[in-house]
């Protein structure tokens, strides 16, 4: 079946169960017992965000719900999934989403894309991962994790 000729909807819906799927995997494993929000609610914010187009912390003071986590605690969760896991792979999940949804033909338009760095500083081993940034004063160490 030739996927140009079904609906981009149903296209991007597919798109959004195979992103959402594979963020609750990786999510999974760094959420604690004793935690407030499960990973279903640390992904369905992210991805809500993502549909709203809005930065998390927008989408969070715009649309929150009962189970909807802070800017910082989903920060937070993909902070210790980029640690726990390594930051190439929610770097290849975002690369693979973008293909299958471009595959599917569920983008209909262009859109403008800003992208916001954040540097997280670290103390800790050294690492392949980190960056060095010097021109933060970070308290101890002038190496980071940077974030996009």
């Amino acid at each position: 079946m030739n996927n140009k000729t079904i609906p981009p909807k149903l296209n991007a819906n597919k798109v959004k169960k195979f992103y959402s799927s594979q963020m609750y995997n990786i999510f999974s494993n760094n959420i604690h017992v004793q935690s407030r929000y499960n990973s279903g609610d640390i992904v369905n914010t992210v991805r809500d965000a993502i549909a709203h187009k809005m930065y998390v912390e927008t989408y969070v003071r715009n649309y929150h719900r009962i189970h909807t986590p802070s800017g910082d605690t989903v920060f937070k969760r993909i902070y210790e999934a980029a640690v726990n896991h390594g930051i190439d792979l929610l770097t290849m999940l975002s690369d693979n989403t973008v293909k299958m949804a471009m595959e599917l033909n569920a983008f209909n338009s262009y859109v403008n894309v800003a992208i916001d760095e954040h540097d997280e500083p670290y103390t800790g081993k050294d690492n392949p991962y980190l960056i060095d940034a010097p021109f933060h004063r970070f308290r101890g160490t002038d190496m980071a994790y940077r974030f996009a």
